[in-house]
């Protein structure tokens, strides 16, 4: 069953709040409010910088369906982030920049 880019999303983040939360309490033994604030930030900021540059790397094709997304979407423009968010999608979908 494919994960929905919603669950990939939510996953990418609590596990890189997580991971970094959990490694830190094993070695200090206590768990640190600012550090996990910090893996969280950190974590948001890492998977934004990527759809930056996955918008720089694709700018043509984004644009090509930015217009047919804006025709099909007019006046709900909320339904395309909804679909995305929705979408099914694979590994190799993560993985690529084309896809985000």
């Amino acid at each position: 069953m494919p994960m929905r880019v919603f669950q990939f999303v939510g996953a990418f983040v609590v596990l890189g709040t997580v991971i970094p939360a959990l490694l830190h309490f094993n070695l200090h033994g206590q768990f640190n409010l600012n550090q996990v604030a910090c893996a969280f930030l950190c974590n948001l900021n890492i998977l934004i910088n990527l759809w930056e540059i996955a918008l720089g790397v694709h700018i043509t094709h984004i644009r090509k369906e930015f217009i047919e997304l804006k025709e099909r979407f007019k006046g709900n423009e909320f339904g395309a982030v909804t679909e995305f968010f929705l979408m099914p999608m694979g590994v190799a979908d993560a993985l690529s920049l084309k896809f985000w």
